[in-house]
């Protein structure tokens, strides 16, 4: 079968434009998997388990600090984690900004 070069080339800026509107929709989806992963903690324990070194991720350690009495560690861990969230998410949002969807006036 024979496309046409009209055809093709409609075919062509269709494929652009998908792939151009459904970056932003991609990079929303990311963002909020990176962000539902980072703060989940019952799906882990019951998968993965507890196992030192193995298993542990950030969440259950906080968890274990907390448990174990030691607020100060559970702190520090909580603010580490916030922290690295919101640079990474800034970053990322300041990467994907559209300077023009912010003030549309100028």
């Amino acid at each position: 079968m024979v496309i046409e070069p009209r055809a093709e080339e409609m075919l062509a800026l269709v494929r652009s434009e998908i792939e151009r509107a459904g970056c932003d929709g991609m990079l929303t989806a990311v963002i909020l998997s990176f962000a539902h992963t980072l703060g989940e903690f019952g799906v882990v324990l019951m998968v993965g388990g507890n196992l030192p070194g193995s298993t542990r991720t950030v969440s259950i350690a906080i968890y274990d600090d907390v448990q174990s009495l030691n607020l100060s560690a559970a702190h520090q861990t909580a603010l580490l984690l916030l922290t690295f969230s919101f640079v990474t998410l800034s970053v990322v949002y300041a990467l994907s900004r559209k300077p023009w969807a912010v003030a549309p006036w100028r």
